[in-house]
């Protein structure tokens, strides 16, 4: 069957992102994205780097694929500005706003699971600095856009940070990367991380969490997931496509 396409979209201020995406509960290979030009859009995007975006549900990883997302967004955007944050434990504003795009995605490509000193998967520290460069240095319509695996944390912290993105007027995206029945999480030398009664750590996207996120900012919740077994068996006649749009109201 061909890929099911899915149209989401809301406005804030003068500005709405529209991510029509084929087979997004279902995302599997390289996407392409078409983008209706903004004007005035300060796109800030988070993305977890913490050591489990390593997990290998998503080909050839979780990091991977959510670079190749935002990638694409980023070579079809005109007169707007993209910074960067990586995130685990801590963050990183690892490129502020330019428009200069090219520079944005030389630095997405530096990121690594598990680069940053402390490990986890702290969202509050991405939304704390984010609000923190939309104030500092932001020109135009606010927009966050945060890929993560979520893992676990509490409804009502979840609720909180939303609220302050709706609180501070901005337009919030929240992408759940990986699996919901979950993924063994890769060591440094080639095998799994492991607990303490020796069985392989295995990372599940956290969906109920940045659903409570989502709702509280007036956001949107997406899904970068694998393919069902039957869209697999179709993956060389179907390829998945992602489709996203930035347009002004």
């Amino acid at each position: 069957a061909s890929p099911q396409s899915i149209g989401l979209g809301r406005s804030v201020a003068a500005c709405a992102c529209v991510l029509v995406v084929g087979g997004l509960a279902q995302f599997e290979g390289a996407p392409e994205a078409t983008v209706v030009p903004g004007r005035g859009l300060d796109i800030l995007v988070a993305v977890d780097t913490s050591r489990s975006m390593a997990a290998r549900d998503l080909s050839p990883d979780r990091l991977v694929a959510a670079r190749i997302l935002v990638e694409s967004l980023s070579q079809r955007l005109q007169g707007d500005r993209m910074g960067l944050i990586a995130f685990s434990g801590v963050a990183h504003l690892q490129c502020p706003f330019t428009a200069d795009l090219s520079i944005f995605r030389r630095y997405l490509q530096q990121l690594e699971p598990g680069s940053l000193p402390v490990g986890g998967t702290d969202l509050s520290q991405a939304v704390n600095l984010a609000l923190e460069i939309f104030e500092r240095a932001g020109e135009g319509d606010r927009v966050l856009v945060l890929l993560t695996d979520g893992e676990d944390h509490s409804g009502e912290e979840m609720n909180a940070l939303g609220k302050r993105l709706k609180a501070a007027s901005v337009k919030t995206h929240l992408v759940a990367v990986g699996s919901d029945l979950g993924e063994p999480v890769p060591d440094a030398e080639g095998g799994y991380l492991r607990d303490r009664q020796g069985r392989p750590v295995v990372s599940r996207t956290d969906r109920k969490g940045l659903d409570a996120m989502g709702a509280a900012a007036g956001g949107l919740v997406l899904g970068l997931q694998p393919g069902s077994p039957a869209a697999d068996r179709q993956k060389a006649q179907n390829p998945r496509r992602v489709r996203i749009a930035c347009r002004l109201r």
